[in-house]
């Protein structure tokens, strides 16, 4: 099953123990390096498809996925653990058939590489951590049950009557609106119980904050591999937050190449070009 986008990017399915997970790829040249990215809480692949467009004449293959309950991949069929997450990464490098590759995300998608380091390091060249990674609940100052109460409360926002009320709301939130940002909403959003209301579901984030919960310094010390992480620096007032964590981070992790950047927050969709060129420049550098 698969489903041509522009730029020479298609839609593969991966079958797996965790579900049937969703990629969107573009194989450039077997000579070239891989770059595997998991997106953020609640994201669909789309939301990283500009890398696709900006990284159009990089020596790069390229692959985001739908985490298993998000976008077009299976709910997940235990649970949000490390060991389920590494069944994923591992599945969908056999399925592109890579010994090796760069591999990361954006938020959770960062946590999740980085929980899976370790147990994966004969598989990875280096970890790209894209805004996350850096920084364990306690650091932040929230407790599993705060945080997962603050997102799923939300999540109860997005509850639409119809298709139309829905794309009217999510477009009137955005700065801006493309041909990715419509393929992301009809694939982050679904129709449940006589309403338009977000794929994801409740499950599937209870069990990613707990996952989240267990992110720790014992994670840090095993990432022994070549890293890239790359932090926001925005709002102001977190600074303090930003600085504790990523000094943690480098003390554990001093080899990491860390990089600030300019005048981001949390959300990073106009800051793609700034973060694919980083990417680019550090692949080219270790390879």
């Amino acid at each position: 099953m698969s489903q041509n986008f522009p730029l020479g990017v298609a839609t593969e399915f991966v079958s797996t123990s965790e579900g049937d997970i969703r990629i969107l790829v573009r194989r450039v040249s077997p000579a070239y390096p891989w770059l595997v990215l998991s997106p953020g809480q609640g994201d669909a692949a789309e939301s990283l498809f500009m890398l696709f467009e900006i990284s159009v004449n990089q020596q790069i293959n390229i692959v985001v996925f739908d985490p298993p309950g998000h976008g077009l991949s299976d709910e997940p069929r235990a649970d949000y653990s490390p060991k389920s997450q590494q069944v994923v990464w591992e599945s969908v490098l056999e399925h592109l058939k890579v010994s090796r590759a760069y591999i990361g995300g954006y938020s959770y998608g960062a946590y999740s590489a980085a929980m899976c380091g370790g147990s994966l390091a004969d598989r990875i060249v280096g970890l790209i951590l894209i805004e996350g990674g850096y920084l364990t609940m306690k650091q932040k100052g929230v407790t599993v049950e705060s945080e997962t109460e603050d997102i799923l409360e939300s999540m109860s926002t997005y509850r639409f009557g119809s298709w139309d009320e829905a794309l009217e709301v999510i477009r009137s939130q955005a700065t801006t609106w493309t041909y990715y940002d419509e393929a992301e909403f009809y694939t982050s959003m679904v129709e449940r119980d006589g309403a338009i209301v977000l794929r994801v579901t409740d499950n599937t984030i209870i069990q990613m904050e707990q996952t989240l919960g267990d992110y720790s310094i014992a994670v840090m010390k095993e990432l022994t591999c070549h890293i890239l992480l790359l932090h926001s620096t925005l709002p102001a007032e977190k600074e303090e937050m930003r600085a504790s964590g990523l000094a943690l981070f480098h003390y554990h992790a001093p080899h990491a190449k860390i990089v600030p950047i300019p005048n981001c927050g949390h959300t990073i969709k106009e800051h793609l070009p700034f973060v694919m060129n980083q990417i680019a420049e550090y692949i080219r550098d270790v390879v």
